[in-house]
């Protein structure tokens, strides 16, 4: 057999072989069992960390039951499987699917620990290889699902005030926010550096408004103050004004390492074991 014929071999078995393993992936497995075997099935695949299995059970059971006695934990723990297999879109269409049938975010059952699901996984959402590889700032890139997490984490702290997750959530609501508020203050100082004054404002801008109380506002009301001269700007009273509004801002603790919880589980999975 020739070279270009053993090529086309290879090729065609790497094809079958890719396509085999496709349709096992989407092969759904009926599993027999009524809905309170199903359920404790799904919980103690979780707990045995068999995470595919218990996403095959969850499936079924939200498909054969969608208003079964366990229909409420059957969608938070599909969310929380979904986040610790690093499926971060599917869990956050989970919580978004959670919260759908209710008016509002507040007073819902597990609605703190969704919401965390939910910020976290918008964290996580926008993290690329090489963001991982080389520990990168994802505030580097686009903000927008960092942002969508702070307001997650925002509405649990203002709606579930007694919640579990509270400190955890202050601690990674700080953590999140001097990421973004790092990336606006560089980028701000970059664009300084190579004469975009008025960008180099706009960015600045944004620390101040958006994180008074962060470690880069004084950084960046610098910047502020730099850029309005080279733009030939009379700033020095507005300049007075929000140093004294900062100076009379407590600072937060520049957080440089993320939070962590020693389980990501719901409680009633945890007590379950």
């Amino acid at each position: 057999m020739d070279l270009k014929k053993l090529k086309l071999v290879s090729a065609i078995g790497l094809a079958v072989a890719l396509v085999a393993c496709s349709s096992k992936e989407q092969t759904v497995v009926y599993i027999a069992g009524n809905e309170q075997m199903l359920y404790d099935k799904a919980v103690s695949d979780l707990q045995n960390n068999k995470n595919t299995a218990a996403e095959q059970v969850l499936t079924q059971l939200s498909l054969q039951y969608p208003f079964g006695q366990y229909r409420t934990q059957v969608q938070v723990l599909q969310a929380y499987n979904d986040l610790v297999r690093k499926n971060y879109d599917l869990a956050i269409a989970q919580v978004d699917k959670y919260f759908q049938t209710t008016p509002s975010k507040a007073g819902v059952p597990y609605g703190d620990y969704m919401l965390l699901v939910h910020a976290i996984s918008s964290f996580n959402a926008n993290r690329g290889f090489f963001q991982n590889l080389f520990n990168m700032n994802q505030a580097d890139n686009d903000t927008a699902d960092m942002q969508t997490g702070l307001t997650d984490l925002r509405t649990l702290l203002d709606y579930y005030p007694n919640s579990q997750y509270r400190e955890f959530a202050q601690e990674l609501f700080n953590y999140y926010a001097d990421k973004i508020a790092e990336s606006n203050y560089d980028i701000a100082a970059f664009y300084l550096k190579y004469d975009n004054p008025l960008a180099a404002y706009k960015r600045a801008n944004v620390v101040l408004i958006n994180f008074a109380d962060s470690y880069y506002a004084k950084p960046a009301l610098e910047i502020m103050h730099k850029a309005s001269k080279v733009m030939g700007l009379e700033y020095q009273a507005e300049y007075d004004a929000i140093k004294a509004r900062i100076d009379g801002v407590t600072p937060r603790p520049l957080v440089t390492k993320a939070p962590s919880l020693p389980s990501y589980a719901p409680d009633f999975l945890k007590a379950s074991n």
